[in-house]
């Protein structure tokens, strides 16, 4: 479905194959429903103006993309179900839903914070212009950070399983949560770090900033 109209709701039934995408120019767009697809297939979805997810987004085993020119949140019943989740925003992005992988970029002012339910998330990279905080958690497993994590605010890793990767964490405080270890061996350059680990499992943190506070 391709569209440029301009429409504050979205609902979009089910598709077998192919990509679907969906332009639109609304102040803010209302997505109440859009899948289920279990086809690795991509959904697209863009808005000039902000974007809100209030009902389920299926596609376990697809991609889904949503761009805004404002914030991107979901609330209520809204929840993304994906195997891959990119973000694009200008003013912040508040996500909840369940995805192996996930990219975000906000361009201008706004935290970022993604809340996953995955056994593993992987981070493919955030990005945040500005100084907001940049927040992930997952409250069902590890978190593998696998791509660059970047702003001028805080940081923070929060993991029900171990917290890993050889991504690169640049700029900001870090504070990390995390059951079974936290290795974080890229080559980071944080300012602050706190990290808080429950169980069994080491605290590693390579860094290669000038000056570390602890």
């Amino acid at each position: 479905q391709d569209s440029s109209n301009s429409f504050n709701q979205l609902s979009l039934a089910n598709f077998i194959s192919g990509d679907a995408t969906v332009d639109d120019t609304a102040s803010t767009l209302n997505v109440v429903f859009a899948g289920e697809n279990t086809a690795s297939n991509a959904l697209n979805i863009s808005n000039t103006g902000a974007m809100t997810v209030t009902g389920p987004v299926l596609l376990s085993s697809g991609a889904v993309n949503l761009s805004a020119g404002g914030t991107i949140t979901t609330s209520g019943n809204g929840q993304i179900t994906a195997n891959t989740l990119a973000l694009n925003s200008s003013k912040g992005v508040s996500i909840t839903g369940t995805y192996s992988n996930v990219q975000a970029t906000d361009t201008s002012s706004g935290n970022v914070m993604l809340a996953d339910s995955s056994p593993v998330e992987t981070v493919d990279g955030i990005s945040q212009a500005g100084s907001g905080s940049i927040m992930v958690m997952n409250t069902m497993g590890g978190i593998n950070v696998g791509g660059n994590v970047s702003t001028g605010g805080a940081i923070t890793f929060m993991a029900t399983g171990a917290l890993s990767g050889s991504g690169r964490i640049l700029q900001g405080n870090l504070t990390t949560q995390s059951t079974g270890g936290t290795f974080l061996t890229g080559a980071n350059t944080v300012s602050g770090f706190s990290a808080t680990n429950t169980g069994s499992g080491d605290v590693t943190l390579v860094n290669t900033a000038a000056t570390l506070a602890l």
